[in-house]
């Protein structure tokens, strides 16, 4: 779960994917998975062009898979920058391909209720969580996402989400091993501040 770092809190690259109803599906690099059934494949979004590239080449061996090139839930407006593996979206230059999470499951409507939302953008995960609590209080998918502090995460997203109808939190380290089970709010903040981004969680959450 290692990844390379150099980014800033204004980047998002927000691939996606959608699936029917319940359960599972981890984990390809920065992206954002809505899974529907267990059976089903899904859908991913990736807004930068070399990465959906990739992105297209790799599903193809995984049908049925549902692709979307777009950044999810960035500025309208913006510049892609690449570099160490990973890209991001930073200020200046022109119009980019974005999309609110929202629009995108309705323009896929195979995928309106996912059982779960994966989420790995650079430092926007917490952003789309906050900026659609509404569709995850009516859908009430998991929910598996990086909290870095580092990258402007805030802890009151656990104590939105708790208040939504949001349970247990299980707390993963960067690099894979299970951590602990607690209920929401939680209280882990404090352990991955000042680590510049070479620790952070990944987190499980579930209603």
């Amino acid at each position: 779960m290692a990844r390379g770092r150099h980014r800033s809190r204004a980047a998002a690259v927000a691939r996606a994917a959608v699936l029917p109803p319940r359960p599972s599906a981890l984990r390809p690099r920065r992206r954002c998975h809505c899974r529907r059934s267990r059976r089903s494949r899904g859908r991913r979004r990736q807004g930068d062009d070399r990465f959906f590239a990739l992105l297209a080449r790799n599903a193809a061996q995984l049908e049925p898979i549902e692709l979307e090139h777009a950044f999810v839930e960035t500025p309208a407006r913006g510049r892609i920058e690449r570099g160490a593996g990973t890209a991001r979206v930073v200020e200046g230059g022109g119009p980019i391909r974005a999309k609110p999470l929202r629009r995108i499951l309705d323009e896929h409507p195979r995928f309106a209720r996912p059982a779960l939302l994966k989420l790995d953008t650079d430092g926007f995960d917490v952003p789309i969580l906050l900026a659609n609590l509404d569709l995850l209080a009516r859908t009430r998918p998991v929910l598996f996402f990086e909290y870095d502090p580092y990258l402007g995460a805030t802890p009151d997203v656990f104590e939105r989400l708790r208040e939504i109808g949001y349970r247990r939190l299980d707390v993963y380290e960067n690099t894979g091993e299970h951590v602990r089970s607690l209920e929401l709010p939680g209280d882990i903040h404090g352990e991955y501040v000042g680590h510049r981004g070479a620790r952070y969680a990944d987190v499980c959450i579930r209603p």
